[in-house]
């Protein structure tokens, strides 16, 4: 069962896709069966549908980044999700203030 409100991940991906887009109108994205990979630049994010929930991976120099996007899959969580995902690829969208 899901919860009120809860959108299903590619709802919700599009949705972080499209906040993410607002600051960075340059970045492609890409859905291949349950998994959505942003690209901009030449920085990686991945967010990937594991059934409860959805987690984001940030490629970086050789390096792999973690983060649980949760189980609370509504619009709010989208836009807090694209915020930092913004501030990976462009370190001015970092700032609480950006």
């Amino acid at each position: 069962m899901t919860a009120l409100g809860a959108l299903t991940f590619e709802r919700w991906a599009r949705m972080v896709v499209d906040v993410v887009r607002m600051r960075l109108p340059d970045l492609v994205a890409s859905r291949c069966d349950k998994t959505v990979t942003l690209r901009y630049g030449s920085r990686t994010i991945t967010l990937e549908d594991a059934g409860a929930t959805f987690w984001v991976f940030v490629e970086e120099g050789g390096n792999r980044r973690t983060f649980l996007a949760g189980e609370d899959h509504t619009e709010r969580t989208a836009r807090i999700a694209a915020k930092p995902i913004a501030g990976s690829f462009d370190p001015r969208f970092a700032r609480p203030d950006a």
